[in-house]
């Protein structure tokens, strides 16, 4: 079994960026027969990243999420409807058999992320803010150190 590593992801603005003959998304399959499309974005220095979706039964629900939020009706060709949508990217590198790889992935916007699994109650919530109040006043009078002191003086360099 090959041995996976994955890096640090860089997040960059795009827009969709249908360039086809047809206006649509490019289809494929892979080696081993899975159904994916190809989304390409356009980055603010001109560069074209391609976002591969799969259509797997147990991809279908992430990529079905992922074109809805970029603006697919589910109705007609894909591409006439997201083209020109904005959209972000997560952009990685990662070991896979061996290889160094690129990987591009679409971020939803405006959602998406963790989500609590049971909610607190407005009761509960404010407990649970007296006790981190009460945990953060144990440790004592200290200054509060400046959030731009953190930051590099260089930006980091993406790729």
């Amino acid at each position: 079994m090959s041995e996976e590593t994955k890096a640090a992801k860089s997040y960059v603005d795009g827009v969709v960026h249908i360039t086809s003959a047809d206006g649509d998304v490019e289809y494929s399959t892979t080696d081993g027969g899975t159904e994916q499309m190809f989304i390409p974005c356009q980055l603010p220095t001109g560069e074209v990243e391609t976002v591969i979706l799969f259509m797997s039964e147990k991809a279908m629900p992430y990529t079905a999420d992922k074109i809805a939020a970029l603006g697919y009706n589910g109705k007609g060709k894909v591409g006439p409807q997201i083209n020109g949508a904005k959209c972000r990217l997560a952009i990685s590198f990662e070991m896979w058999e061996g290889k160094e790889r690129k990987r591009v992935d679409l971020v939803k916007q405006g959602g998406g992320g963790l989500k609590a699994k049971n909610p607190a109650t407005q009761s509960q919530a404010a407990q649970m803010q007296s006790k981190l109040e009460r945990a953060v006043a144990s440790l004592g009078d200290f200054p509060a150190a400046p959030i731009a002191a953190a930051a590099p003086s260089v930006p980091p360099k993406l790729f």
